[in-house]
């Protein structure tokens, strides 16, 4: 059985430098928090602080982590998604090499095969940025 605090590669697909959370440090249906963090070889990493796109992807990827952890815990296979849109992004600080961030998720709501999450990245007790996240999950019948 998977337990958690969990490292992200064993809930998600990606692989070496592409799986850009460390670990999954709580999750439930509706929620999941991850932690990175942001050495200077982070693929994100630009000069010395995080590129503005890798919010969202950092968001993304918690999502699929607590898909990948939920559908373990149920004896599935990890559901394989996309994220297909982004609304309300706003960066309010700038993160750095060497900071620590948690990222913290929450479903929003689920319409067929889509799902709204709400993301908020924070260093510290830092709001980094926040804004909403869809993702398509093709294959929710598993």
């Amino acid at each position: 059985m998977i337990t958690l605090p969990v490292q992200a590669v064993q809930v998600l697909p990606h692989r070496n430098s592409m799986c850009c959370i460390d670990t999954l440090v709580a999750c439930d249906e509706n929620s999941a928090t991850a932690l990175v963090c942001l050495n200077d070889d982070f693929i994100f990493i630009e000069g010395k602080h995080l590129n503005p796109a890798a919010y969202i992807e950092l968001a993304a990827q918690t999502a699929g982590a607590m898909m990948g952890f939920l559908a373990q815990a149920q004896g599935r296979s990890p559901l394989e998604g996309f994220l297909v849109g982004v609304q309300n992004f706003t960066i309010h600080h700038i993160a750095s090499v060497n900071d620590i961030l948690t990222i913290k998720v929450l479903i929003n709501s689920v319409f067929e095969q889509i799902t709204v999450l709400e993301f908020q990245i924070y260093k510290d007790n830092i709001l980094c940025a926040e804004g909403n996240i869809k993702v398509y999950l093709p294959n929710t019948s598993q």
